[in-house]
């Protein structure tokens, strides 16, 4: 119902639709510390996802939880 209510108010506006719309890749949210990387190459875009992990002797390292090709 909220989406409905803002895509109403929006059109009352004058506002247009996103260029860009969201959605969950995911059935559940990931709540690690974490960090974001994109990579541009040309006409290519590709994204990953990492959190950190425990190290046994000392720090952290990360690991990929995510990854995708944007464009």
């Amino acid at each position: 119902a909220g989406t409905l209510i803002g895509k109403l108010l929006a059109r009352s506006a004058g506002v247009g639709d996103p260029a860009v719309r969201w959605r969950f890749t995911h059935d559940a949210p990931f709540f690690d510390n974490q960090v974001c990387f994109v990579e541009f190459q040309g006409r290519r875009a590709r994204l990953w996802l990492q959190k950190t992990i425990p190290e046994e002797n000392e720090g952290n390292s990360l690991e990929t939880v995510f990854e995708r090709e944007l464009a």
